[in-house]
């Protein structure tokens, strides 16, 4: 059909699904759908720019040919449309009448087809908030000053909100919802609360968040450099890593944020603090429909970075893009730092830097490991549409699993959870702190039982990768550095603490690895070398050497208590427990102690140590009658001296340290 439009001096064409246009422009998937289509020049006209903004909102439009093409699919929105229409005057004219009544007709029948959703357990009354600034200029706390904000408080409370209103009630406002609570899973304190809010018949007006105090973007600081330097500058990079950027932008490249420019991170210069905010455009596949970008059209703009691709392809999770983040190659956001900008932000070499290596892939593996039950809990608590709730869900959960695939892959980020032991009770310590938000009987209360049981899996799979790419090197410095046969000759060549040292500094020069993962791949390289089959006959005797080094403990413990007058020296176990013995068995204690810590790594030494000193022990009988040496800790050293008789060559006639009370 055709109507008139007296102020565009044009006819406007429109076709629905029941009555499909025979024009060479593509036709909606979805049904149903409307479509209205215009000469192109009308978008210079003023009033198209001013009446027909509510019904692009609605929708997205593309140009074909001469002609624009206006598409709006869905009941709700297509008979929201159709009243928009009917409420402008210079449609009225006798020619538009019937066409007017056959639109009028059709929005009565979507209508009756609509199924009216009560709102999601997270969306909020606005009849519970009273307005305390308004304004349309940006607010803290928002994104844009494209973005209509104004301040809310709930009644009777004081923390401010930041209300952005939407231009139409549609779907993206729940998107936007179930991605600020995705990200605050990621990044807890480092983005605000986000909610939907609706008025009193459950109609959806926007989105509420927390007012971050005294929020500034990076746009704001580039500025300020700007007028006072005459040209944008970054803040210095060792301040962006201190206020952890990594997280924010490791966040956005899983969430799949098209639009992260500086005006949507915060930057505290003082406190050294990052935050992420306006999440309209993440889950970029979603929301692009939404930005007047058709998901499964390729987008033609050549100033685009995403140019040639669509938007449903435009966040593949590579392992280029990994190992360089935040350096992107595939990933093609409109808006990241890396570019956006003009590339201001000083990103050069940031992804060499272990602290925001740390940050970046500490997200990544949090993404990895979130499960389909808490991207279900949280679009239940966010999302009214049953259909999108579960394409949402798909989504996020097979996003996780590609982004999993990835990093155990990964050689980077092998090596990053191999030198970060503590990584699981940090991971743990930030989900217990999302936690704090809720309930323990809230549906978004994360179960932490299963990330942990596949934060394991994930950590073996990645040692294994790492081991797999390091052993041989590994093998080779510690045959080169440690010299390990040493460990099994009658007189030992040097000193196994200096050898072993030798090899930890050579492990972290030539891997780039901190000392605590030099130890560990130490004890790896010992096992490697004893397993073997030509080191069998010093396996057996390492582990004769343990037995007997075990035993030594036990007959230690045994001697708890039994000293002289003068008392002996208190030795606390592994378990805490604490044990009161002779002095010259403390010494024997600390030799076993120095072993068991790794600071002596050779067993056979070990023994051969603590042998030498229970001559030195029991060559003390102690000054007076009262203060001598009990007969259970001369059995001791008794026992301990008939390990190795020939070991008495080696032992020095004087004792290496007063032993007074032994």
């Amino acid at each position: 059909m055709q109507i008139y439009n007296t102020q565009l001096n044009t006819p406007i064409e429109i076709y629905t699904d029941q009555e499909p246009t025979t024009l060479a422009i593509p036709i909606p998937t979805k049904h149903p759908y409307l479509q209205i289509v215009l000469p192109k020049s009308v978008q210079e006209s003023e009033y198209f720019k001013h009446n027909f903004s509510k019904i692009l909102a609605h929708g997205y439009n593309s140009t074909e040919g001469d002609k624009l093409v206006i598409a709006i699919t869905g009941a709700r929105k297509i008979a929201s449309v159709i009243h928009l229409m009917c409420q402008q005057r210079s449609y009225i004219r006798q020619q538009n009448t019937q066409e007017f009544i056959q639109l009028k007709r059709l929005a009565q029948t979507l209508t009756s087809q609509i199924i009216t959703r009560p709102p999601p357990a997270k969306s909020k009354n606005i009849a519970a908030y009273e307005v305390v600034h308004d304004s349309n200029e940006m607010q803290r706390g928002t994104a844009s000053a494209a973005h209509q904000t104004s301040k809310l408080a709930k009644k009777g409370h004081r923390a401010e909100e930041v209300f952005k209103q939407a231009e139409a009630d549609r779907n993206i406002i729940d998107i936007e919802a179930f991605n600020g609570i995705c990200y605050r899973l990621l990044l807890n304190e480092q983005t605000p609360k986000v909610r939907a809010i609706h008025d009193s018949s459950g109609k959806r007006l926007g989105l509420i968040s927390r007012s971050i105090d005294n929020f500034r973007s990076l746009h704001d600081y580039y500025k300020a450099k700007k007028a006072r330097y005459g040209r944008f500058r970054s803040p210095p990079q060792a301040d962006l890593i201190e206020a952890r950027i990594g997280r924010i932008l490791a966040a956005a490249y899983f969430g799949e944020e098209n639009d992260l420019h500086g005006g949507n991170i915060g930057y505290d210069p003082i406190n050294l603090l990052s935050y992420k905010i306006d999440h309209d455009q993440a889950t970029w596949p979603f929301t692009s429909k939404y930005r007047n970008a058709n998901p499964q059209k390729i987008v033609e703009k050549t100033t685009r970075r995403a140019h040639g691709i669509r938007p449903v392809d435009a966040f593949p999770i590579t392992q280029r893009d990994i190992s360089n983040f935040p350096h992107l190659t595939d990933a093609k956001p409109n808006n990241f730092p890396d570019r956006s900008d003009s590339a201001v932000l000083n990103l050069t070499r940031i992804e060499e830097n272990e602290d925001f290596i740390y940050d970046a892939f500490s997200i990544f593996l949090k993404a990895a490991l979130t499960t389909k039950q808490v991207y279900s809990n949280i679009a239940n608590a966010t999302i009214r549409s049953e259909k999108l709730r579960e394409r949402l869900v798909n989504h996020k959960t097979e996003r996780s699993e590609l982004l999993k695939t990835e990093l155990i892959q990964n050689e980077k980020f092998a090596k990053f959870v191999f030198t970060h032991p503590n990584l699981k009770r940090q991971l743990l310590a930030e989900l217990r702190e999302y936690n704090e938000d809720y309930k323990a009987t809230s549906p978004l209360h994360v179960d932490l039982a299963p990330i942990a049981q596949e934060f394991d899996r994930v950590k073996e799979r990645c040692e294994t990768l790492y081991f797999a790419q390091n052993d041989a090197r590994l093998s080779a410095i510690f045959e080169a550095f440690y010299q390990p046969d040493n460990d099994y000759a009658q007189d030992l060549v040097f000193d196994s603490k200096e050898r072993k040292n030798n090899t930890l500094r050579q492990l972290m020069t030539e891997l780039q690895i901190n000392k605590a993962s030099a130890e560990r791949l130490f004890v790896r390289a010992s096992k490697l070398w004893l397993n073997k089959p030509e080191n069998q006959s010093k396996l057996v005797q390492i582990q004769q050497a343990e037995e007997r080094l075990d035993t030594i403990l036990q007959d230690l413990i045994a001697l708890d208590g039994k000293v002289g007058f003068f008392g002996g020296e208190t030795c606390q176990l592994e378990d805490g427990k604490e044990i009161e013995i002779a002095k010259g068995a403390a010494a024997i204690f600390e030799n076993y102690q120095e072993y068991k810590s790794g600071a002596q790594p050779s067993a056979v030494e070990a023994l051969n140590k603590i042998i030498i000193q229970a001559h030195h022990s029991n060559n003390y009988q102690g000054h007076y009658f009262f203060n001598r040496r009990q007969e259970e800790t001369s059995l001791f050293y008794q026992k301990v001296m008939s390990i190795e008789p020939d070991i008495l060559q080696n032992i020095a006639e004087e004792p290496t340290s007063n032993c007074f009370g032994c």
